[in-house]
């Protein structure tokens, strides 16, 4: 672990534009969803587009997927417990046939 670094926390990379190689990306384009560097929006293609910061765009990112996997684990679980009761009752139905065989 580096001095200033959490353990268990990667060391953020820093990446660097496609279109302006000396320069950080560091914002986030909502237009064409994708980071883009400080030039870009300046006097690139990026210019006339509303961006974010690109530690914001994260985050709000993030939250969003945090949420739908929540929708998505509460789902599973109805689920699971849905074929949990089929499951029973398959049981149930197979025993009285049996009675009623016998």
């Amino acid at each position: 672990v580096l001095p200033g670094q959490q353990p268990g926390k990667a060391e953020p990379k820093v990446v660097m534009c496609s279109a302006h190689t000396d320069e950080k990306v560091n914002l986030y384009c909502k237009v064409d969803e994708m980071p883009v560097c400080a030039l870009c929006k300046l006097v690139g293609t990026h210019q006339d587009h509303e961006v974010a910061a690109l530690a914001d765009a994260y985050k709000e990112k993030k939250d969003i997927l945090m949420k739908e996997i929540a929708g998505l684990k509460d789902r599973n679980k109805e689920i699971s417990d849905f074929v949990t009761g089929m499951r029973e009752t398959c049981v149930k139905v197979q025993e009285q046939n049996k009675n009623w065989k016998d």
